[in-house]
C-alpha cells in the first residue's frame, strides 16, 4: 500500500446515461460512493504514473434488462492506484468483482425498491465490503466464487421474497443487519467457504423469515447468529461441515444429516430427523413438540462457533495493479453470460448446493418487475482512459 500523492495524474470520467444499473470490477479495486448533485455515474482515477491511468477501460453494455458498466484494468501496466465510482442515490442492482482488487461500497449504493432483484457476485480474490444505509429488494443473492469475501454490513434489510447466500470456493459470505425480514433464507457452502448470517451481539430477535433452509456439501459452516424465528426450517448436510442453527427459533424444523458434520437446530412444534451420517443432530424442543427420527439433547455447555475475519478496507487506500492474469474482454464476457443464471440449470458450477439455492425461483406478483437474467450485450460503448 503506497500513500497517495497530490502529484498523482488524475482522470474523471462521467458517463452521459442514468440508467446505469449494474456495475463489474475487472481486475480493478474500487471505492463506490453515491452522489445526490448527479443523475449518471463517474469515475475518478488518481494512479503513480501516466501508463497505468491510461490502462483503464470503461465500457458502457446495453443488454437486455439495463446497461451495466464495466471498468477493466490490464495485467500490462504496473502501478499503484485509487479509483473512485459515483452513481447516484439507490441505483446498482448488481455487482460483479473478478480477479484482484478489494471493493467498499458505501451506503445507500444498492436500490431500495421491494420490486427488483439485487445481486452481488465476488468471483477472484478480491473481497466486497458493503457499509451502512439499507437494502430493500424483491430477491437478494450475494455469492462467493473465489478466494474473496463478502461482507454486507447494513442497518436494515428487507426483501419480499428471499435472500439467498451462497459459496462455491474459499471466500465466505456475512450477512450482518439490525433488522432483517425476508420470506425465505437460503444459505449454502459446498466447498471451504462459511456462511455467517448475523453478529449473534444481542439476544433481542432481529430475524423474521417464513422459512430457513440450509445446505452443507464441504468442509464450509453455516453460522446463524441471529436471534430470530422463523415458520419452519430444512437443514441438509452431506460434507464435514456443520449447520449451526441453535439460536433460531422455529416452530417445525426438518433435518437431513448424510455426512460427518453435525446440525444444530431449535423447534417449538415438530421435528424431523434423518440422521445416516457420522454427525449428530443436536435439538432444544419445546415440551409436546412432535419428534419423528433420531437426534440428542442440545448440549449445556456453548457450543464454539467459527468465527468471521472482517473484511477491512481503509477508506482512500492504495491498491497495486501488477503483472498477473487478467481475463480477456471475450473471456469476460463469457463468465458474466455464465454467471448470470437466475434461473434454470447452473452451467459449469454443477454444483448441489447452488442448485437448491436457485431451486425455488418464484414468478413475479402482478405489478412487479422481474429480474431477467443479463445476456450477451447488444451493443456497447468504451471509453478509455487518455492523459
Amino acid at each position: 500500500m503506497s500513500t497517495i500523492s497530490t502529484s498523482w495524474p488524475q482522470f474523471i470520467f462521467n458517463a452521459t446515461r442514468g440508467d446505469v444499473r449494474g456495475l463489474v470490477l475487472n481486475n480493478a479495486g474500487a471505492f463506490v460512493y453515491t452522489t445526490d448533485s448527479a443523475t449518471t455515474p463517474s469515475v475518478v482515477l488518481r494512479a503513480s504514473n501516466s501508463n497505468l491511468l491510461r490502462a483503464l477501460a470503461i465500457h458502457i453494455r446495453d443488454t437486455d434488462v439495463f446497461p451495466v458498466m464495466e471498468l477493466v484494468f490490464p495485467s500490462t501496466a504496473d502501478g499503484d492506484y485509487v479509483l473512485e465510482v459515483y452513481v447516484p442515490t439507490q441505483s446498482l442492482q448488481y455487482l460483479l468483482t473478478a480477479q484482484a482488487g478489494d471493493t467498499s461500497i458505501a451506503a445507500e449504493v444498492f436500490t431500495n425498491d421491494a420490486t427488483v432483484e439485487v445481486k452481488m457476485q465476488a468471483t477472484g480474490s478480491g473481497s466486497i465490503l458493503v457499509q451502512g444505509g439499507s437494502i430493500q429488494a424483491n430477491d437478494l443473492v450475494v455469492e462467493a466464487l473465489g478466494s474473496g469475501r463478502v461482507e454486507i454490513d447494513v442497518q436494515s434489510l428487507f426483501t419480499m421474497s428471499s435472500i439467498d447466500l451462497a459459496t462455491n470456493s474459499s471466500g465466505s459470505v456475512a450477512l450482518y443487519s439490525a433488522s432483517t425480514t425476508t420470506s425465505k433464507l437460503t444459505a449454502a457452502t459446498s466447498s471451504s467457504g462459511n456462511v455467517f448470517v448475523g453478529r449473534g451481539a444481542s439476544t433481542k430477535p432481529n430475524f423474521q423469515a417464513m422459512t430457513v433452509s440450509a445446505h452443507v456439501s464441504g468442509q464450509g459452516d453455516v453460522v446463524m447468529l441471529y436471534a430470530g424465528t422463523c415458520g419452519s426450517s430444512e437443514i441438509q448436510t452431506s460434507g464435514v461441515g456443520t449447520a449451526y442453527l441453535g439460536a433460531l427459533a422455529c416452530r417445525d424444523s426438518k433435518t437431513v444429516l448424510l455426512g460427518d458434520g453435525d446440525i444444530y437446530v431449535v423447534a417449538s412444534s415438530s421435528l424431523q430427523s434423518q440422521d445416516s451420517g457420522k454427525g449428530t443432530v443436536y435439538a432444544a424442543l419445546q415440551p409436546g413438540a412432535l419428534i419423528a427420527g433420531p437426534f440428542s439433547a442440545m448440549p449445556n455447555a456453548t457450543v464454539l462457533l467459527p468465527q468471521f475475519t472482517p473484511v477491512a478496507i481503509p477508506d482512500h487506500q492504495t491498491f497495486k495493479n501488477g503483472r498477473h492474469s487478467t481475463m480477456t474482454t471475450g473471456q469476460f464476457a463469457c463468465t458474466i453470460l455464465s454467471l448470470l443464471v437466475f434461473a434454470g440449470t447452473i452451467t459449469g458450477l454443477a454444483m448441489w448446493a447452488f442448485w437448491a439455492v436457485r431451486r425455488r425461483r418464484r414468478s413475479a406478483k402482478e405489478g412487479q418487475e422481474k429480474f431477467t437474467e443479463i445476456s450477451t450485450p447488444t451493443s456497447e460503448t468504451t471509453m478509455v482512459a487518455k492523459m
